[in-house]
């Protein structure tokens, strides 16, 4: 994930401590910002076919950002220490 979906996890999280890993679980594309999407480039553009996968929608990272977020707080809700 881009670092500023790695902000808004962390700073929406209702732990104390919360750390985004960028690279994890096999995942081998990057999560690119809209603004990512829009310059074009590498990570935005080029890299999916390098790595042999469909593009993502420029969109999927806030999407998938904001899944994070529900997750931790359904966590938090269900009795778990900060």
């Amino acid at each position: 994930m881009f670092f500023e979906f790695a902000q808004e996890i962390e700073a929406r999280s209702p732990f104390r401590h919360t750390l985004v890993l960028g690279v994890s679980n096999g995942c081998t594309c990057y999560i690119p910002t809209r603004q990512a999407f829009a310059e074009g480039g590498y990570e935005a553009k080029d890299s999916f076919r390098w790595y042999g996968i469909p593009p993502l929608a420029p969109h999927a990272g806030e999407v998938m950002a904001a899944a994070a977020i529900r997750m931790l707080n359904d966590l938090w809700k269900g009795g778990s220490a900060p």
